[in-house]
């Protein structure tokens, strides 16, 4: 549970996260080298710290860290693409992940590369395009263009960012990292797959993307851009409320670990479960942001009751249930448990007469907290 003695230690975490270096560390909220870091506009919004800490968690990274994640990955993906070219190998690149959709935590923050073979698309056979025709057999194997697709693309990284440290080790992501590399990169060999309902719509979000196993010499289905247009349509609506509780259970997803065992709850995990949130309490002013920390913490409270609706929510581009083992169940208990008790701290802080309480019912929570107020943003 979350006490109010370790939010220095958190608002430290968070300052490194969102500034820092990958693997650089503060070890104490009064460290000498926390000067380094520049003060952001959520630490002049409250004077209690852990209202600090809940206001910048919610909060998206720099723009400027962002883009060196995204230039980073260009210019890998720019490399790949140019020498797998001269070995007559065609690739088109794409970005996926926590980047591309804002709502990553880090300043740092790894950026995955879709390596896409243009070389051939498998398809649904029962698709009205595939039943009318449009698409051509070509001669060759699938399985063997993918192998040859992580194989020449091993190559190429290893002999292009020859100062950098290049994984292949992963059955589906190459990793770089170090060297001249201001980010770390993970290429994703894979190809386009045309479902059924893309047939129709041609819209990228509903096209599959069948990403490369190495270990299991097989493809695996996935649909990164449904899962993205989902978020960003509903963070759209919610005027960015959405993501910012994604982000703020990433954050304390984070520090809850350092100080007990893994929160089985993946970064898709958790924007899946806050996607099945009401939208009507995602949406606040600047001002009443603190608002987001009520519906967060109603939110999991909601689902952390009942083993069966929690596990009966699917992910929004339906692949699949969002909490599909008891394992993430009981990470989603702890979780939840976890937010209340930074929510009560929010509280006590936002009225000096809440902290004269010795106990807070979840009524008195849930109105002091839609009742506090914040300097805007």
């Amino acid at each position: 549970m979350a006490m109010a003695k370790q939010y220095g230690k958190r608002l430290a975490n968070l300052r490194v996260r969102r500034q820092a270096p990958r693997g650089a560390t503060v070890l104490a909220a009064d460290s000498a080298a926390e000067r380094f870091y520049a003060t952001e506009s959520y630490e002049k919004r409250s004077s209690g710290e852990a209202t600090k800490y809940t206001l910048g968690s919610m909060q998206e990274v720099n723009s400027e860290y962002t883009k060196i994640g995204i230039d980073e990955a260009n210019r890998v993906g720019d490399q790949l693409h140019s020498g797998l070219k001269a070995e007559g190998i065609s690739i088109s690149l794409d970005l996926q992940g926590s980047v591309p959709l804002n709502i990553h935590i880090r300043g740092a923050s790894d950026v995955d590369v879709l390596a896409l073979h243009d070389g051939f698309i498998t398809k649904d056979s029962s698709g009205v395009r595939a039943q009318a025709g449009h698409y051509t057999s070509l001669p060759g194997s699938v399985f063997d263009d993918m192998r040859a697709l992580r194989s020449r693309s091993e190559i190429i990284l290893q002999r292009v960012f020859w100062g950098a440290t290049v994984d292949t080790s992963g059955a589906k992501s190459i990793k770089l990292s170090d060297g001249s590399l201001k980010r770390k990169i993970d290429v994703v060999p894979a190809h386009w797959h045309d479902t059924a309902t893309y047939q129709i719509s041609q819209q990228k979000h509903d096209r599959e993307v069948r990403v490369w196993d190495k270990v299991a010499q097989t493809t695996i289905p996935n649909l990164p851009f449904l899962h993205m247009k989902k978020i960003n349509d509903k963070d759209v609506f919610a005027d960015g409320g959405l993501k910012k509780t994604i982000r703020l259970l990433k954050n304390i997803r984070k520090d809850a670990e350092e100080d007990g065992p893994t929160i089985a709850l993946s970064s898709f995990d958790l924007a899946s479960l806050m996607w099945h949130c009401l939208d009507s309490i995602l949406r606040y002013p600047s001002w009443q942001e603190l608002s987001l920390l009520n519906t967060v913490d109603s939110h999991l409270e909601t689902l952390a009751s009942s083993y069966a609706l929690a596990a009966s929510l699917n992910a929004p581009d339906g692949s699949r249930k969002i909490v599909d083992t008891p394992e993430k169940f009981n990470s989603l208990v702890r979780l939840s448990a976890e937010v209340h008790a930074i929510a009560l701290d929010v509280l006590r802080e936002s009225n000096y007469l809440f902290g004269l309480l010795s106990e807070i019912n979840r009524e008195t929570l849930r109105k002091g907290l839609l009742d506090a107020r914040v300097s805007a943003a």
